[in-house]
């Protein structure tokens, strides 16, 4: 688990205290951090109520842009997901 994980495409699983604390100032009250992943730069992190994208850009990761998606969009995108897996399926 290291530089060459990352380098071949496997996540790195972190700490969630650690991301609780530098995540502090974008955290919602009573939002916990539950589960965090390190892929070379990027963070991957699940809290009790959405899913946080960390992406770092550039050569020394100054720019950095925070994509969260709250749980009931990601519930609603699986269930349309799942049906329409389902119809094809059906055809064959």
């Amino acid at each position: 688990m290291g530089l060459l994980d990352g380098m071949l495409g496997n996540a790195s699983k972190i700490d969630p205290a650690k991301i609780q604390q530098e995540f502090s100032k974008i955290l919602l009250p009573g939002e916990a951090v539950e589960h965090a992943y390190q892929l070379i730069r990027d963070y991957f992190v699940f809290t009790n109520k959405r899913f946080v994208l960390v992406d770092k850009q550039g050569m020394t990761g100054s720019k950095v842009e925070y994509h969260s998606v709250p749980y009931p969009w990601c519930s609603a995108a699986c269930r349309a997901r799942c049906r329409h897996s389902s119809w094809l399926w059906a055809r064959g």
